[in-house]
């Protein structure tokens, strides 16, 4: 009766290659101030004076105090705000206008990564194509008219900015 022994099963194993952990979709993500300069294209500097005047402050975490752990984090939705102000801001808008649409848009971060355009008079709307921007526009009743921001190149290039981030991080984390 020849025994035969059982093969050794081991955790570990060079050939097998484990899948990485993927960063979190830029939506799902919450970016330091730092990050959100990076992505946004906005200086460190103006995102710092922003916060601290209160004129564009982060929905993550407001950072309150100094060191560690108490970072300003911005939401995906912030991010997107941030490059909107400082387009505005490139178009020469006045700080007026630029601080009502700013303000406006506050309450609505969560919902910028998913529109293709944003309306902002009285009230915001958000389409997702142009037709829902015409019927929008072509409502019965409609007297206001404000600024219409069309956030498709704009958010497409700020999710390559978050995601070539999100990979660069991942790496530097991999690295021994």
């Amino acid at each position: 009766m020849s025994t035969k022994t059982q093969p050794r099963l081991s955790l570990y194993n060079p050939r097998v290659r484990r899948p990485r952990p993927r960063p979190a979709p830029p939506a799902e993500r919450a970016f330091t101030s730092r990050q959100a300069a990076q992505i946004s294209e906005v200086p460190f500097f103006t995102i710092d004076y922003w916060s601290r005047t209160k004129f564009l402050v982060p929905t993550v975490a407001a950072g309150q105090g100094r060191g560690k752990g108490r970072q300003r984090m911005y939401s995906y939705g912030d991010v997107i705000r941030l490059r909107i102000a400082r387009e505005l801001r490139d178009q020469k808008v006045s700080l007026e206008t630029l601080r009502a649409v700013v303000q406006k848009l506050s309450g609505y971060a969560d919902d910028l990564p998913r529109a293709h355009f944003v309306l902002v008079g009285n009230n915001i709307e958000m389409a997702a194509s142009l037709d829902e921007l015409a019927a929008i526009l072509r409502r019965p009743g409609r007297q206001t008219f404000g600024v219409i921001l069309d956030l498709r190149t704009l958010t497409k290039t700020l999710r390559q900015r978050a995601r070539a981030l999100a990979a660069a991080d991942s790496a530097d984390r991999s690295r021994p």
